[in-house]
């Protein structure tokens, strides 16, 4: 009842075209395994193989597992941003010992594309002019030298 190869592949959709995912070189002995994922990547498949023929091998996250043929692939499994734990649990002929894998796959954070502008401050002297999203102009005097500082809504945006 061991584990003899585990592959994953990825998909930027359910149902799309799936491309192996690295998770490193499997070793029986292994039992964790770790991967990275753009974040344009959203779902992922693991393919587990078993060398016992009457073990039985599901695969899921937390105890939601699904029951996998040997050297198939798991139905789609959604990824969020960020560390996605999957199981992989092998069960031996008897119907108790088991074995359990974990892949990690940490799919990055997509990248903000919010331009907008939270606030434009110009500063001259001890006047102070502000804008808002709805007031988007304002007049400064001629030949004056403004100190402008913008803010973005977007934490990450410059």
């Amino acid at each position: 009842m061991t584990l003899v190869g585990l592959t994953a592949s990825s998909s930027t959709s359910a149902t799309g075209t799936f491309t192996a995912l690295g998770i490193g070189t499997f070793a029986a002995s292994t039992t964790s395994y770790t991967a990275a994922a753009a974040s344009s990547v959203s779902h992922v498949k693991l393919t587990p193989t078993v060398n016992d023929s009457g073990a039985t091998v599901k695969v899921g996250r937390g105890s939601s597992l699904t029951a996998v043929t040997s050297g198939s692939a798991r139905g789609a499994m959604a990824l969020s941003e960020g560390a996605n734990a999957i199981t992989v649990r092998v069960t031996a002929q008897d119907g108790t010992t088991t074995k359990d894998y974990t892949v990690t796959i940490t799919r990055e954070a997509a990248q903000s594309s919010n331009a907008n502008l939270s606030g434009l401050t110009a500063t001259r002297s001890n006047r102070d002019f502000r804008l808002r999203r709805t007031n988007a102009s304002r007049s400064l005097t001629a030949g004056t030298s403004p100190e402008v500082r913008l803010r973005s809504r977007a934490p990450s945006a410059t």
